[in-house]
């Protein structure tokens, strides 16, 4: 089994980070919209949750300041390293 796994944004999926994560490999994976999140158009989009505010009581705020109890799952938690 190698000891890290390098891969470009082809691979970057929940799936693929799942495995890394619970066959405890560590991993450098690009997520697939990387480049899109860093456009200035992607981040002033509302609509998108990776743009709301994360509130430690479980709750993400939009850019209307309106709260929205959703699943919860920390934003980009996939990019942590793995």
């Amino acid at each position: 089994m190698p000891k890290t796994i390098i891969a470009d944004a082809a691979y970057g999926n929940e799936e693929n980070y799942v495995y890394l994560k619970e066959k405890q490999i560590p991993g450098i994976v690009q997520d697939r919209t990387y480049h899109k999140e860093k456009s200035w158009a992607w981040k002033q989009d509302i609509s998108k949750v990776g743009n709301w505010d994360y509130n430690e009581e479980e709750y993400w705020t939009c850019a209307g300041r309106a709260e929205a109890y959703l699943p919860v799952r920390e934003p980009h938690a996939h990019r942590e390293r793995l």
